[in-house]
């Protein structure tokens, strides 16, 4: 099942026919992704309301959100003028058959179109490594891919498959900086643009496989929510107890990846190798560094990753003799495979993403 329309589907297909220009590439794939994960949540959501499911206002507040306001600031205080517009404009596209309604199990036979053809919906690996080579700051957060793929594999071998063990929940947005973690992935998400109705509110943070997901939405709602018990609290108070929060939460979801007593085991089952870690971070400092950047503002940019506040000071040399996890020693070995170019004032700069250079799906 494809979700894509034909003017998108066009616009990839002449990217692919004329890859040498990786920024217009890149923003037309993250608009195609974008497309077809807000089909797919507008499908889910859709079914929900057919078959009479309990759909809270909060879920259908937060579908409306997503799509009216890019940054997602804005605090989920029900307008029932535009709640009502929302559900209006939601029937008469489903009435035209503007909207697939979509099943769980359906997300089983879902395709997205990325740059090489179509893939599994359970191949967010591919999805993801696509926008990171194109220095994209989006990400795909979906729960439960690698049931989608265990179902297909079983298929291949001729075994009967259970679509519903398929989980259904995903986050498609931005995120910060930091991508790769020294206990995961992070999925740090300063946006949420296309997110499954299944997904709770209520969910600042979770861990699934070697992934850990913070929402900075949701604990931006928690804080001002907060916050309004105080009309004189400043833009600073708001700042400080934001970044405490934060901490706080990314402390709790680290100690489920370092500690599976204290919770949930999965993450542990699926390891994020050194050799993984050093190359997302080389993906990571090509995107911040597509405008120079100086070595202390790259040094502040990754504080989580270089000098981790929670596992201690300089967890990438955490290696013994493997001096190459030191950022000075990275940058250098950037600079003599051409990743980075930096000048004599240390300012950091990375070209592999201007026109005229060929990009690789």
């Amino acid at each position: 099942m494809k979700l894509l329309s034909t003017q998108l589907e066009q616009e990839i297909n002449k990217q692919e026919e004329n890859p040498f220009y990786p920024i217009a590439a890149r923003k037309i794939l993250e608009n195609a992704l974008l497309y077809q994960f807000r089909a797919l949540a507008d499908g889910l959501l859709s079914r929900m309301l057919l078959q009479g499911d309990k759909v809270g206002q909060d879920i259908l507040w937060y579908q409306y959100v997503t799509r009216s306001d890019s940054t997602n600031t804005r605090l989920p205080k029900y307008n029932k003028l535009e709640l009502a517009g929302f559900r209006k404009d939601l029937a008469s596209r489903i009435s035209t058959r503007q909207i697939k309604p979509l099943t769980i199990s359906d997300l089983y036979d879902i395709q997205l179109r990325i740059y090489g053809g179509y893939v599994n919906l359970g191949d967010d690996s591919r999805i993801n490594n696509q926008l990171s080579r194109l220095g994209s700051s989006y990400r795909i957060a979906l729960m439960g891919s690698h049931q989608i793929i265990i179902e297909h594999l079983k298929s291949l071998l001729g075994e009967t498959i259970n679509k519903s063990n398929i989980d259904g929940r995903f986050i498609f947005g931005k995120i910060g900086h930091v991508n790769a973690y020294p206990s995961g992935i992070l999925f740090d998400f300063e946006t949420e643009e296309a997110v499954s109705p299944y997904l709770s509110m209520n969910a600042a943070a979770f861990n699934y496989e070697d992934k850990i997901v913070i929402r900075r939405n949701i604990i931006n709602i928690s804080v001002r929510g907060n916050l309004t018990l105080d009309n004189n609290s400043s833009i600073e108070e708001f700042e400080k107890r934001f970044s405490h929060k934060y901490l706080e939460i990314l402390i709790h979801e680290t100690a489920h990846r370092i500690d599976p007593s204290i919770g949930s085991t999965i993450g542990l089952n699926f390891s994020y190798s050194q050799t993984y870690r050093v190359d997302d971070t080389i993906n990571d400092i090509c995107r911040f560094t597509q405008h120079p950047r100086s070595i202390e503002e790259i040094k502040k940019a990754f504080y989580l990753n270089l000098q981790n506040p929670i596992l201690g000071s300089e967890p990438m040399n955490s290696v013994p003799g493997e001096n190459r996890y030191q950022l000075e020693r990275l940058l250098k070995d950037m600079n003599n495979k051409g990743l980075v170019r930096i000048d004599e004032q240390g300012v950091v700069y990375c070209p592999i993403y201007e026109d005229g250079t060929r990009w690789i799906a």
